[in-house]
């Protein structure tokens, strides 16, 4: 989609390929670059509440009417959309009363709006050993072999469309709302060209269907610009795998080295005799004590907590809070789990805690990251039901995370001045 870039440049990094780099000093809060999705596909959990042609959220939005399976917030969505979803529509009638998965939906879209010289430069992956039905992409080649027209297949669609999807995996991305939850997938030929790092120095914030690249440091000229391909709060191992297993490459970026030869400051526990705060371990480096196994417990909790909330898990939650530092990142997502739950039920000084020990994780491992702007942007909002004046201090700092991640452009920003319009923010 047409795009936005200032100050970067293409460039060949040893040992990643292509990458982008600052061509001149860049200040930390600017916008790098601002680019509409090429194609975009809102998942099925979100497309009763966002435009599949805009991804902005609308409580009134009109289903297609011949495959009921795509929803606009206007006309003009519709009809700016009707370009692609027409051939797409006849598709979704062919699988009824299955529906295409998220991934399938956007490999057809690319397939029938980019030309094979725009997709086929992309970086791929290697092929997988097992290509048969029903496993990974033998079984994606068959659902977009069933979604083809006739005349598609018999120009020999579906081996483009699994050469297609060899370079889609490592180059999608998920389309996130304002407060950074994924609502569906996208292709960015630009932003793509953006290599990995653990601890990144720029991120990207989504309006609607537009990403918006926003660096998270001062670069000096010539410095390569990184993203992070997953959250930041993903521990070494699980960053290990998931990257190993989407992406094919093994990070030896700085944080992942550090993490290897340190241990990782994401697996802390607290020794029970001595509350020394350790990476995991089997002994107490001070004390030699045997270290609690906090992990399987805290598995587990998380688990129940994302699939069978119920309040009495909080106190479960509870238990584990002396074990277990802020810095634990496993700890971290069962205390936003808690925190959503507690919301939910309306339990304000419960949630206005456990929102200050999510953003307290953030604090502790100083970093910069959209998501820690949206945890701050929260933080001030809870504190606001308690009292003003407790929100007044929470709304500064949101203020200045959302200024540096987002910009004041951006409508989360906008929403912090208008629900807290206090005199700094």
């Amino acid at each position: 989609g047409p795009s936005r870039v200032m100050a970067l440049e293409s460039v060949q990094v040893q040992g990643k390929g292509r990458g982008l780099a600052a061509s001149e000093a860049i200040k930390a809060g600017i916008s790098l670059i601002q680019e509409e999705a090429s194609v975009v596909v809102v998942d099925a959990v979100h497309r009763d509440s966002h435009c599949s042609r805009c991804c902005q959220p609308a409580h009134q939005l009109k289903q297609c009417a011949a495959c009921h399976q795509i929803k606009y917030c206007s006309r003009k969505c519709q009809k700016t959309d009707w370009r692609v979803h027409k051939a797409e529509c006849q598709s979704f009638i062919q699988i009824q009363p299955n529906v295409a998965p998220v991934f399938s939906r956007l490999l057809l879209r690319v397939f029938r709006t980019l030309s094979f010289e725009e997709w086929m430069p992309l970086c791929a992956n290697k092929p997988p050993e097992n290509t048969e039905a029903g496993t990974g992409l033998g079984a994606l080649v068959a659902t977009i072999t069933a979604m083809l027209t006739e005349e598609e297949r018999a120009a020999g669609a579906a081996q483009h469309c699994y050469q297609l999807a060899l370079r889609l995996v490592p180059n999608v991305f998920s389309v996130c709302d304002e407060e950074m939850n994924p609502i569906g997938a996208a292709l960015y030929l630009t932003l793509c060209q953006l290599n990995h790092h653990c601890q990144p120095n720029a991120a990207i914030v989504f309006q609607g269907r537009q990403a918006r690249l926003r660096s998270l440091k001062d670069l000096i000229k010539g410095e390569e610009v990184c993203i992070s391909y997953l959250p930041t709060s993903h521990r070494f191992a699980d960053r290990q795998l998931s990257l190993g297993t989407q992406y094919q490459f093994e990070c030896r970026c700085s944080r992942c080295v550090t993490d290897q030869a340190q241990g990782d400051a994401l697996t802390h526990v607290i020794c029970s005799d001595c509350k020394l705060s350790t990476p995991l371990k089997e002994r107490c480096p001070r004390c030699q004590q045997t270290l609690p196994d906090i992990e399987t417990p805290l598995i587990g909790l998380l688990e129940k907590l994302k699939t069978q909330p119920s309040l009495s898990l909080l106190e479960e939650f509870d238990k584990l809070t002396p074990h277990v530092p802020l810095s634990n990142g496993l700890y971290h997502d069962c205390a936003v789990e808690a925190l959503d739950l507690s919301v939910e039920a309306t339990q304000w000084d419960k949630a206005h805690m456990l929102s200050q020990q999510d953003i307290g994780f953030w604090k502790h491992h100083k970093w910069q990251d959209p998501v820690a702007s949206v945890a701050a942007y929260r933080l001030a909002k809870l504190a606001a039901v308690l009292s003003e004046k407790e929100a007044v201090e929470p709304a500064q700092e949101a203020s200045q995370r959302l200024r540096l991640t987002h910009g004041d452009t951006h409508s989360l920003y906008q929403r912090l001045k208008v629900e807290l319009p206090f005199p700094h923010v």
